[in-house]
């Protein structure tokens, strides 16, 4: 895959179970066997509450090097009034 395109869906846990994920594959393994078919994902949980650093930790030992995490800022910083 080209190093400067990046495709993949915002998130990994949905019920792909006899599309992308094998029927009997654990949900603990759903990430690296995603990185293995994309290279990023978007996070959306961020947007809601700040995801705590062994969190970020876990996706970052779970994935490949070259393996893109983008995380939706805050609402607290995108959505505030005046």
């Amino acid at each position: 895959m080209s190093d400067n395109l990046f495709i993949g869906t915002s998130g990994w846990t949905y019920p792909w179970r006899g599309i992308l994920y094998s029927e009997d594959l654990p949900n603990a393994e759903f990430l690296p066997y995603y990185a293995q078919h994309f290279n990023t994902t978007e996070i959306n949980s961020s947007f809601y509450h700040f995801t705590m650093l062994k969190t970020i930790e876990k996706w970052r030992d779970q994935t490949p090097d070259s393996f893109r995490i983008c995380a939706k800022l805050h609402r607290s910083i995108t959505t505030t009034s005046g």
